[in-house]
C-alpha cells in the first residue's frame, strides 16, 4: 500500500490526495485558451427605435462604470494566446457586455412590470427596511442610477424585488427576480449560451502537489483565501440590454447601471472571472 492510498484510507488525515504525476494547471486559465468571444450587441437588437430614443435621450442613465482598468487590463494580457477573447472582454469593460440573449423576436421581449404568478410578495416593515438599505448600498456604489421619476422609460422592464431569509440565519437575502413571468429577463437567454469554468480545492492542491514536486518537497509558508464578493459586479452591462429598475423605494425608479443581470447571466462573465 502506498502512501497516497494509506492516507485516503484513514479519514483522520485531512490532506489532499494527489500523485505526482498530476499536471501543475488550473481548469479556469485553461479554458480561457479555447473559450470563443463574448458577444456584443445583435444587429437585430437595433430594430427597437424607442431604446435607442431612451438611450440618446437619457446618457446620464446609463454610464458605463467599472473599477476594472480596461486599457492595464488589455496590457497584462498582450501575450494571451486567444486574443479574440481577450479584445471582446476588453470592448465589454468599456462598452458594456451583452448576455448571450437573442431578442430578435419582439413578441418575447418583456415589457413594462414583470409580476409573479402568485401575485405581488408581501412585504413587512423589517423586509421594506432592509430594502431601503440595500437601495442606498446600490446607490452608494453607483450601481443604481439617478432617479427618472415613477414611470418607466420606453425599453426599462421591472422585475420582482423581494426578501427571502439566508439559510440557517435569521438575515435578509435580497432577490431580484429576472425569471418571473412567461417573458423575463432570463427567458431571453439560452441555456446553452454560455457557462464559465471554475477552479476547486482539488485543483489548488494539485497544483501545490505539482510544485512541490518540481521544487523537491518545498511547502507553501502561507495560503490565503481571497473574498470574491459583489465581484460580477464590476461588470457593465450594454445599455441596450432592456434595462432592469428597481422600483422598491416605493416612489421612484432606478436602472440597474451594474446590471443585477450579471447575478443570472454567467455566459457574460466566464472570461473575465478565469
Amino acid at each position: 500500500m502506498n502512501d497516497f492510498e494509506f492516507r485516503g484510507k484513514r479519514p483522520c488525515y485531512m490532506c489532499f490526495i494527489f500523485g505526482i504525476g498530476d499536471v501543475g494547471c488550473t481548469p479556469s486559465a485553461t479554458y480561457t485558451e479555447s473559450a470563443p468571444a463574448v458577444p456584443d450587441v445583435p444587429t437585430g437588437d437595433y430594430q427597437y427605435t424607442k431604446i435607442t430614443s431612451t438611450i440618446l435621450s437619457f446618457p446620464h442613465l446609463f454610464p458605463i462604470i467599472t473599477p476594472i482598468n480596461a486599457d492595464c487590463f488589455e496590457q497584462l494580457l498582450h501575450n494571451h494566446p486567444n486574443t479574440e477573447l481577450v479584445q471582446s472582454v476588453c470592448q465589454g469593460l468599456r462598452t458594456g457586455f451583452w448576455p448571450f440573449a437573442n431578442t430578435e423576436k419582439p413578441e418575447f421581449l418583456p415589457q413594462g412590470s414583470v409580476m409573479c404568478p402568485q401575485g405581488l410578495p408581501v412585504l413587512d416593515n423589517e423586509s421594506l427596511t432592509f430594502l431601503k438599505s440595500q437601495h442606498d448600498a446600490e446607490v452608494s456604489l453607483s450601481q443604481y442610477s439617478q432617479a427618472f421619476g415613477p414611470k418607466l422609460l420606453p425599453g426599462m422592464v421591472a422585475q420582482p424585488v423581494f426578501t427571502v431569509p439566508k439559510k440557517g440565519s435569521i438575515k435578509l437575502h435580497l432577490v431580484n427576480d429576472h425569471s418571473a413571468g412567461l417573458k423575463s429577463l432570463n427567458s431571453l437567454i439560452p441555456s446553452e449560451g454560455g457557462f464559465v469554468v471554475l477552479d476547486n480545492l482539488s485543483d489548488l492542491g494539485a497544483n501545490i502537489q505539482a510544485v512541490m514536486h518540481k521544487n523537491h518537497g518545498l511547502r507553501p509558508k502561507l495560503l490565503w483565501k481571497s473574498d470574491t464578493l459583489q465581484v460580477y459586479r464590476c461588470l457593465p452591462m450594454h445599455p441596450r440590454w432592456p434595462a432592469p429598475c428597481d422600483t422598491s423605494s416605493g416612489k421612484e425608479g432606478k436602472c440597474l447601471s451594474l446590471s443585477k443581470a450579471t447575478q443570472t447571466t454567467p455566459g457574460t462573465l466566464s472570461s473575465l472571472k478565469n
